[in-house]
C-alpha cells in the first residue's frame, strides 16, 4: 500500500462535532505497516516487512498493489510525523473541543503538507 488510509471522525450515535460526519485521510507514499514501529522494517522484528507495492526498475517510489501510480514513499519517520499530527487533531478537536482543528481535519488546512501531500475527504451522513 503506498496510501494510508485512517482517522474516522464520528459514526453511530456519537454526534459530529464537524460538519462532516466521517473524515478520511490519505498521506501519499505512506505504507501501512511503518505507522506502526514493530511492523517497520527498521524494526528488524521477525514478519516485519514494507508492504508498499514496488518495483525493481523503480528504486524509491512506490504503488498501491496493482496500482499503476507512482508516488516517492515516505520515510518510517516522515510517516509517523504526518499520522500523529492527524492523530493529535483528532483528539484535540473531539476530547477537548478545540475548533482550531477543524481546518486541518476538513480538508481545508494541510499543516504537514511539506512532509508529504494529505488527502481529506468527508462524507455527510
Amino acid at each position: 500500500m503506498c496510501r494510508a488510509h485512517h482517522l474516522p471522525s464520528g459514526r453511530g450515535d456519537q454526534q459530529p462535532r464537524i460538519p462532516h460526519d466521517v473524515a478520511h485521510e490519505s498521506a501519499y507514499g505512506a505504507n501501512h505497516n511503518c505507522f506502526n514501529a514493530q511492523w517497520s522494517p527498521d524494526s528488524r522484528q521477525v514478519a516485519a516487512w514494507d508492504d508498499a507495492g514496488h518495483d525493481d526498475s523503480r528504486p524509491g517510489p512506490c504503488t498501491e498493489p496493482g496500482g499503476s501510480a507512482y508516488e516517492p514513499q515516505l520515510t518510517e519517520a516522515g510517516q509517523r510525523q504526518v499520522g500523529a499530527a492527524y492523530i493529535d487533531a483528532f483528539f484535540r478537536r473531539y476530547l477537548t473541543g478545540d475548533k482550531r482543528f477543524d481546518a486541518m481535519l476538513t480538508g481545508r488546512r494541510h499543516p504537514p503538507a511539506h512532509i508529504a501531500p494529505v488527502d481529506v475527504t468527508a462524507d455527510r451522513p
